[in-house]
């Protein structure tokens, strides 16, 4: 064991005269052990606390702790009473108290720090020692802070001359004008960065005072660097400029902006999220660049290294320098990106640095060295900054070694090697709270790591903002260098994201899965499940195949899968689900994944007794070790199952379920579709008032995850549920509000359906004109075709109603519908053909149009053969009292026989039974006002009351 060792002369006497002050002495010496991550013993005096000599970072902090208690000493008695602060390690604790307590008996002056030799073996290099005397030696400093070094590295690269040029430019920017862009163009090396910096501070404004942003190669993914750059804490400050408008939006936004921060290892963003971040990012720039004028600074964006932006960052930005007042002031190798405006851009090209510039600057660093030495140094260095930098520290602390890089680092203690080791690998992965966090956990405490960190800055190996690793060594070169605790770091990494991933701060995806390749806990299938499936959901087309290359093929066929039913490719479903049987595949996965993704390819095949029972199966093998998602989607399925065979009450009750399970699962994305479901089964069930209710929580949900389409969809059946009711205006408003996601969004397809739906309802309002109009746009789209033969009947022209009814060809779908999948080639086939599947022979808009050219035909033709047919198809196994349109086909029935001397059935039972099942789906309306309106002021219900009233039914 290694530790510290603490003994104050009469301390006895020192409890019995100021208990108080003796007992606060100890909790300080606690305290200050536990800063440095010593344990203490329990025994107060001798004080010894003990050091992990398993911790990669002991042996700096093991120092530090024994000079902060040597300082605390000093301040606290000041000369008044004599201290022996020392480190030493020995077998046990008895043994190390003695030994340090023949120590201090021997010590010529113990008010003081020291090292054992025992403790010096493990400590070499780390403090300058009292060479005289032997055994025991006292502790003169660190020997690793690099004092007396008068310039950083940061200072060391800036180029005075080029940056007062660069300041008249900057300058310019700021006045206005149609200059919003000045590039500085150089070489890597050359000082650009600290030139920059510099520049600004020359005109009065603190560099840190603007957002940086750094273009970087390492763990690249979509919107670099705003992705890592833009900061919950930058959000935080700047929001406050946001108008109440811009503030409701960025609340609807933040969600995109939470996925992608998150998600530091997705190789592809879903277009939706990608659209929803670029309008987030857009937002807190303009509030940035709005807080900046208020605050009296112009509003600049500082971007480094512009060359290696990401593509979606570039164009972003682009877009800002057209729409806001932002100035950009940027480094780069190259040219200007070509999407940028040219007439607004400035260009420089820094010159590159010369001797007589940098041999003052050697000679700040070399006190005392000749002109010769300065010479050979820049003429090695080749007008590397950095390089010239690290071999002026090589020539000052007399080190040697090829390449500069290694050796420099050598000079330091070895934990900041390991430091620097995490600092690239968390680069553009952690923020810095999380990555201050995660070195917490590899058990570097915070007073050690301001010091590590500091001394990495200052030589010009960590650069910011966030960890950044500006050493040039790649991550094989510092793991070379690091030694075995570089597979340490990697681990502990490894466990710290999966510690994020259950807490939510990261999401899943096979970047991820690659990431924390190291770490093999218990949960480590399900994390495995979870990441695939996660990324089947976001990159259906595949797009990022080439991370996972060492993912077990199981889990790649399971992937492809999962894919293929959330695009409805049918065919390559059923190959991956066969693949997926194999024992050699099948083997690898938990018992109950197999029958739970058969399930659901049976049941977008439409197989709804086949797809129970394989989730009843999934259900039962899942038990032998709890699996929450895959219980949710089994009770989901079974709920679909149920809904198809028209039980809805049933059907909810596996809804509610699964909603209960993945709400312990923690999982949004199934919550949201188990209240979509919930909402369905209500609506075609006629429990309109508890529908509307239900939609609001779907859409809540759909906006937790940030699924637009899901929040498009829900909107649009909102509208349906109005529609249903009779409130026609506020079925267009929800409408016209769908309409407005989807031309933010790009969902084209569910566009146009929201603009024939709001057709419809405009004609219901008693705009025909209007309607007819909107409606003859989407040309052969049937469902429009089909409302407009609709405005036949509300005009009294049947026989133009009859024409287009008779004229279209058959509505037929496809035969596969995934329940993950939105359907927006009709209005109805994700709604009531999931309601009323498998008894129908005909999708439910066909069997619309059928009865629609029934009551067409009849009215215009006056025949009794039309009333038959419609009567008929009421008594139709496919039709069940269940169907919402029942009534309506008996009320069309009666108003045909209604027409006719000779009627072929009596009027009176048919509008008997019309008004019976109406007023029953009534009932099932508990709230009274909707109850009202569904009666009242839905047209075709409103006409059947009417009818009834004639007859003396009401």
């Amino acid at each position: 064991m290694i530790a510290l060792y603490v003994r104050i002369d009469y301390h006895g006497q020192h409890r019995r005269i100021d208990p108080r002050g003796a007992e606060g002495l100890v909790r300080r010496m606690e305290e200050t052990a536990a800063e440095y991550g010593a344990r203490p013993t329990g025994r107060d005096h001798p004080f010894v606390a003990v050091f992990d000599s398993d911790s990669i970072f002991w042996r700096l902090q093991a120092i530090e702790a024994l000079l902060a208690f040597r300082s605390l000493l000093r301040e606290r008695f000041d000369g008044t009473m004599d201290f022996f602060v020392a480190l030493h390690e020995a077998a046990d604790e008895e043994t190390l108290r003695a030994d340090m307590d023949r120590a201090w008996a021997e010590a010529d002056s113990p008010e003081d720090a020291w090292l054992s030799p025992a403790a010096a073996r493990e400590t070499q290099g780390y403090l300058n020692l009292d060479d005289s005397g032997s055994g025991i030696r006292r502790v003169l400093g660190p020997a690793y802070r690099l004092d007396g070094l008068s310039l950083s590295a940061q200072e060391f690269y800036r180029r005075e001359t080029a940056a007062a040029a660069l300041s008249e430019m900057i300058g310019e920017l700021v006045v206005g004008g149609e200059k919003c862009v000045l590039i500085l163009r150089g070489a890597a090396g050359t000082g650009k960065k600290a030139t920059v910096a510099r520049a600004l501070d020359s005109l009065g404004y603190s560099p840190d005072r603007f957002l940086t942003l750094r273009g970087g190669t390492v763990n690249p993914r979509p919107f670099d660097p705003l992705a890592c750059g833009i900061t919950e804490d930058f959000l935080a400050e700047n929001r406050v400029n946001l108008s109440p408008a811009e503030y409701k939006l960025y609340e609807r936004l933040l969600p995109a902006y939470g996925y992608v921060f998150s998600s530091p290892f997705r190789a592809v963003l879903a277009p939706v999220m990608e659209t929803g971040y670029r309008l987030f990012i857009g937002l807190v720039l303009r509030a940035y660049a709005r807080g900046m004028t208020r605050s009296g600074f112009p509003p600049i964006l500082v971007c480094e290294n512009l060359h290696r932006f990401s593509a979606e960052s570039l164009d972003l930005l682009g877009e800002m320098l057209v729409s806001s007042d932002i100035r950009i002031v940027a480094t780069t190798s190259r040219s200007c990106p070509p999407t940028w405006p040219e007439y607004a851009i400035l260009e420089w090209d820094l010159p590159p640095p010369d001797f007589e510039e940098y041999s003052g600057k050697l000679s700040e660093v070399l006190p005392g060295s000749t002109a010769e030495t300065r010479k050979s140094l820049f003429s090695r260095a080749r007008g590397d900054l950095p390089l010239l930098y690290r071999c002026a520290l090589l020539e000052r602390e007399k080190g040697s070694g090829p390449p500069p890089s290694e050796a420099v680092l050598g000079l330091m203690p070895r934990e900041a090697a390991a430091a620097l080791y995490a600092v690239s690998l968390c680069e553009n992965v952690l923020d810095i709270p999380r990555f201050q966090e995660f070195l917490e956990s590899l058990g570097l405490r915070k007073t050690a790591r301001g010091i590590v960190l500091e001394l990495l800055s200052r030589t010009g190996y960590l650069s910011g903002p966030g960890p950044r690793n500006a050493s040039r060594m790649s991550n094989r070169r510092l793991a070379a260098f690091v030694g075995p605790n570089s597979k340490r770091i990697e681990v502990f990494l490894a466990e710290y994201l999966t510690h994020l991933y259950r807490n939510r701060e990261a999401y899943p995806s096979l970047g991820l899965l690659a990431a924390t390749r190291e770490f093999a806990g218990p949960d480590r299938p399900r994390f495995e499940i979870d990441c695939v499936l996660s990324d089947a959901l976001e990159d259906p087309q595949d797009q990022s195949r080439q991370v996972y290359k060492e993912v077990l093929p199981a889990l790649r066929k399971l992937r492809e899968l999962a894919a293929c039913l959330v695009s409805g490719d049918e065919s390559r479903a059923a190959a991956r689900m066969e693949e997926l049987e194999e024992p050699e595949n099948r083997s690898t996965l938990p018992p109950g994944l197999p029958y739970l993704f058969k399930a659901e390819l049976r049941l977008a095949r439409r197989e709804f007794p086949e797809a129970a029972k394989n989730a009843k199966e999934a259900l039962l093998s899942a038990r032998r070790e709890p699996q929450p998602k895959l219980e949710a989607r089994c009770h989901r399925i079974l709920g679909l199952c149920s809904l198809a065979r028209e039980r809805p009450e049933e059907a909810i009750e596996y809804f509610e379920n699964a909603h209960d399970i993945s709400g312990s699962a923690r999982d949004d994305y199934e919550r949201l579709l188990c209240r979509w479901f919930t909402t369905l089964a209500l609506f075609t069930s006629g429990r309109l008032d508890k529908a509307l209710k239900a939609v609001t929580d779907a859409e809540s949900a759909a906006q937790v995850v940030f699924r637009r389409d899901w929040e498009a969809a829900c909107v649009f059946l909102r509208g349906r549920i109005h529609f249903e009711i009779g409130r026609y205006e506020e079925a267009r408003s929800c409408f016209e509000g769908m309409r407005s996601i989807t031309r933010a969004y790009g969902f084209a397809e569910a566009g146009l359906r929201a603009e024939i739906w709001d057709a419809r309802a405009l004609a219901y309002t008693g705009s025909l004109e209007t309607a007819e109009a909107v409606l003859s746009r989407p040309g052969q789209d049937k469902e429009a075709r089909f409302f407009r033969a609709e405005l036949g009947f509300l005009r009294g022209d049947p026989a133009d109603a009859a024409g287009i009814l008779e004229d279209m060809s058959p509505w037929v779908h496809g035969s596969f519908d995934p329940a993950e999948k939105l359907f927006w080639d009709s209005g109805y086939r994700g709604i009531e053909r999931r309601a009323f599947g498998a008894s129908a022979f005909h999708p439910f808009d066909e069997d619309l149009r059928s009865a629609y050219a029934c009551f067409a035909r009849g009215l215009a033709a006056r025949e009794g053969s039309w009333a038959l047919r419609l009567y008929r198809m009421t008594r139709e196994e496919k039709l069940s009292t269940e169907h919402p349109a029942f009534s309506t086909y008996l009320f069309f029935c009666f108003l045909l026989l209604e027409r006719l001397a000779e009627p072929p059935l009596d009027k009176a039972t048919v509008l008997s039974r019309a008004f019976k099942y109406l007023q029953e789906r009534a009932g099932r309306i508990e709230d009274a006002g909707t109850g009202s309106d569904f009666l009242e002021r839905n047209l075709w219900n409103r006409r059947l009351v009417e009818a009834a009233r004639r007859y003396k039914f009401l």
